[in-house]
């Protein structure tokens, strides 16, 4: 999809419709032809934690981070993978297992893409770990910075190897328990609750991909997101954040309140750019987000805000 990004998506424009607001109404439908039951809200959240990905970063902001927790088999890897359905394969970069400092050493192109830790065991914890400070310096300053020492092998004497990626890079794993404070404040933590409802749900769509086969996924929404990273960074204004500050600081009562604040706007702007041919910009080319947009985001976070130490 990386060289044919923008054919592709004059090719599937009518497939698309570009129906303005209603694109997420196509990606929903999309995820349940693809097999996914129950509650879209996770998957959705996470389509749009993804999306960040491409937004330009200003001092201070950070793409929205994710973190799916629930109980084994909840579905936590389940709604993962069915969102990743709908990337191009340069849009993220996976990492299975393997050693805390394995992104560290990776030569992979952070830049503009989301790192899958399938789990989060698999990523570096500790408040005086180098290793886990460097994770959070690309989560939050949008640039690894690592400094190792080696052995020189002309002259045997020890050097520093200086090791830069720069991002920005949003991080997504999954867990059964809440990470450090250190990582998970800077995460958007998305509960995948094993109720009732959700496995019923989830067990009459497995029945029905026993009947119908397993679909393959639209190629006009995996062009959709190949378009968007062709053309990142995306830079977005929210004309009202003032206003939306206001309103938040009245409940303030957690200091992480100021992280989940940054991430409610980067989900606004990763809607905006979804919807970027039926949106304003400015005069110096920024594209301008709407109160439509924050209101489909209202309606994903909504009960989860509700229920978070933020009390936003």
């Amino acid at each position: 999809y990386r060289d044919s990004a923008d054919n592709l998506l004059r090719r599937f424009q009518s497939l698309l419709l570009w129906r303005g607001d209603q694109i997420l109404a196509v990606l929903e439908d999309e995820l349940w032809r693809l097999g996914y039951g129950g509650d879209p809200a996770p998957a959705m959240l996470t389509y749009l934690c993804l999306t960040t990905r491409l937004l330009v970063m200003r001092t201070g902001a950070m793409p929205a981070h994710l973190l799916l927790i629930g109980p084994p088999s909840a579905g936590k890897s389940y709604t993962l993978h069915t969102v990743l359905r709908l990337f191009p394969p340069e849009a993220y970069h996976v990492i299975d297992a393997g050693s805390p400092r394995v992104l560290i050493y990776d030569d992979a192109d952070l830049r503009h893409r989301a790192v899958i830790f399938a789990e989060a065991d698999s990523i570096p914890a500790g408040e005086d770990n180098p290793a886990a400070s460097a994770i959070r310096n690309l989560l939050q300053d949008h640039e690894m910075h690592y400094d190792v020492t080696v052995r020189d092998p002309v002259t045997g004497r020890f050097t520093v190897m200086k090791i830069r990626k720069p991002g920005p890079t949003v991080l997504v794993t999954t867990a059964v328990k809440e990470l450090g404070d250190q990582q998970s404040s800077r995460m958007f933590v998305l509960p995948v609750p094993e109720d009732a409802e959700k496995i019923r749900a989830a067990l009459h769509t497995q029945a029905m991909l026993e009947i119908e086969g397993s679909a393959a996924p639209n190629e006009a929404l995996i062009a959709l997101q190949a378009y968007l990273q062709r053309r990142a960074p995306w830079d977005v204004t929210v004309p009202f954040v003032c206003e939306l500050a206001t309103r938040i600081a009245k409940s303030v009562n957690a200091a992480r309140i100021l992280r989940d604040f940054q991430r409610l706007i980067a989900l606004i702007k990763a809607v905006a750019i979804l919807r970027e041919r039926h949106r304003k910009r400015q005069a110096d080319g920024r594209l301008v987000a709407t109160v439509d947009d924050y209101a489909a985001v209202y309606g994903l976070v909504r009960t989860m805000y509700e229920a978070s130490v933020t009390g936003a």
